[in-house]
Order: C-alpha cells, then structure tokens, then sequence
C-alpha cells in the first residue's frame, strides 16, 4: 500500500483489527528505515530476474557453435555461461 501511496490512516484502516496497535508515526518510521530496505531488494530481484530471461533468451536463440557464442550481440555483454549460472544460483537462493 505504501508503494501505492495509501495514507497512513487508509493503511491502518484497511489492515483491520491486526493493526489496531499501528500509529501513523510507526508507518512514517518504517517508510524511512525498513520499506527503503525493502525497495533495495525488491530492485535488486527486479533487475537479477531481469538479466536472467534476457540470458536465457540469448542461449535460446544462438546457434550452438562457438561462432555464434563469440558473435553476441554488444548490448549484452558479459553474459556467458557461467553468468547465467551465477543469477541461477542467486534466483534459487531467494
């Protein structure tokens, strides 16, 4: 809801009963220490998911000579096989 700028009565409000206890100065301080944490990840899994389909994509659509693997295009570059594996391993571990 913060993401969508609901103010912070609304939050509490629409939360119910569980968020009795919540004030507006606990949404203020939480939209200015956890919630930015938050956006940093959320970011961060964005962009690794990001790189990830458009390596798959590139491997999808290459020939399977190392011509082909030498001719990628300039926009992508660095994306090898062991990149790829690497944003794998981070995917799984999130």
């Amino acid at each position: 809801m913060l993401l969508d700028g609901v103010p912070y009565a609304d939050i509490i409000s629409r939360l119910g009963p569980d968020a009795r206890h919540l004030t507006k100065r606990n949404l203020s301080a939480w939209k200015t220490g956890g919630y930015q944490d938050w956006l940093r990840e959320l970011h961060l899994t964005e962009a690794i998911h990001a790189k990830y389909e458009l390596a798959q994509s590139i491997i999808q659509t290459a020939p399977n000579d190392n011509t082909a693997r030498r001719r990628q295009p300039d926009a992508t570059p660095g994306l090898t096989e062991e990149t790829i594996r690497i944003i794998q391993e981070q995917l799984e571990l999130m």
